[in-house]
């Protein structure tokens, strides 16, 4: 029976009363991505099984009992899922008429490497499809992101054809405007002397007729954090640098983007530490006084006070479980309101952290 853990897991402000809860994710899951609709729903979901092969699960939050609905499984081919490394967790977007749009990497048993599904109603999930088109090599996780205009968005970063060079990867995207029933051919968006960081996922947002999508590049030593921003629903997008950093291996990387109020806020892992652009564009980093850190994989949710929750995980990787951090802020990122730490091994390997926003409270799902 899934319950609020009261031990170390409610964190009161005095002067905001402000909460932060915990729910494990139903039936030991993992990787939960949470995504809040336009009625309020929170919609999950989470992956099920051995890492190398296993499936992929969809509920909903029921705010009576405080508890996850029964789930439904969302890949229509048993097994065709992976979570191999930290950074090929399945993505969800919901958009009109609240569907859900989930994306994920194919597991070897699986025909296609960049698999498709979405919600159709009665508790069930179209057939699942690849969505690679002529693309090769997808290694680090893909994205999804949709708007309430039926736009549905699927990118991800992989080589072209007859192309094997790290340096060669490019991102790459696909556009749905009838809600996820077709989608265009694939095409490029980023250019060709930036490069993709293999082992590292990259993420896209939707709001309104802007697309944003953030990943890490890479050219000789160099894997910069990029920034690719469309405002004509991906006909066509500009890009800047956000960080520049030196390294001579993927640090398997992942970033959060989440749509405010006047603009995007994200984060993005540089140098061990999170770096954050909250609402008003304003740079913030989350930032704490501890040698050697590893921050990794953030995740956003934003509460009905528009504050900002930021939690990640501190130490996680492939065959190392890691604890779970986070903090409060206000929504243009500058003022810090409160920040908690749990318990060592909170995340297993392999594995990321969600969270939504219940009234003015948070919950983070593990």
């Amino acid at each position: 029976m899934i319950k609020f853990l009261v031990t170390l897991s409610i964190f009161l402000s005095l002067s905001l009363n402000a909460k932060v809860l915990f729910l494990r994710v139903p039936d030991d899951g993992l990787s939960p991505q949470c995504v809040t609709d336009s009625n309020g729903v929170v919609h999950m979901i989470y992956f099920k099984g051995p890492i190398e092969s296993g499936d992929i699960f969809y509920t909903t939050f029921d705010v009576d009992s405080r508890k996850f609905k029964p789930s439904l499984k969302v890949n229509s081919i048993p097994g065709t899922a992976t979570l191999r490394g930290t950074t090929r967790h399945p993505q969800m977007a919901v958009g009109k008429d609240d569907t859900a749009h989930i994306v994920w990497n194919g597991a070897d048993t699986a025909n296609g490497q960049f698999l498709y599904s979405k919600s159709i109603g009665e508790g069930q999930f179209s057939p699942q499809r690849d969505m690679k088109g002529e693309t090769t090599g997808i290694d680090g996780g893909g994205s999804v992101a949709a708007n309430d205009n039926g736009q549905v968005f699927l990118v991800w970063h992989a080589l072209p054809q007859k192309k094997t060079d790290e340096e060669d990867r490019q991102v790459f995207i696909t556009v749905s405007k009838d809600n996820g029933n077709s989608f265009s051919t694939e095409k490029v968006i980023s250019p060709k002397f930036i490069g993709a960081s293999s082992g590292s996922s990259l993420k896209v947002a939707a709001n309104g007729k802007e697309v944003m999508v953030l990943f890490r590049g890479v050219k000789r030593q160099k894997r910069d954090t990029y920034e690719l921003l469309s405002r004509n629903n991906g006909l066509s997008f500009s890009n800047r640098i956000k960080t520049k950093e030196y390294l001579r291996y993927c640090p398997e990387s992942s970033h959060a983007i989440l749509p405010g109020k006047k603009d995007f806020i994200r984060v993005w892992e540089h140098k061990g530490l999170l770096n954050m652009v909250g609402d008003s564009g304003t740079n913030s980093v989350v930032d704490y006084p501890i040698k050697k850190i590893a921050q990794k994989h953030p995740f956003l949710a934003m509460n009905s006070k528009n504050q900002i929750l930021v939690v990640w995980g501190n130490y996680t990787d492939i065959k190392k479980e890691g604890e779970m951090e986070w903090e409060m802020f206000e929504l243009d990122g500058r003022k810090s309101l409160f920040s908690g730490r749990k318990v060592p091994n909170a995340i297993k390997s392999s594995c990321v952290v969600s969270a939504f926003s219940f009234g003015d409270d948070f919950v983070i799902v593990y």
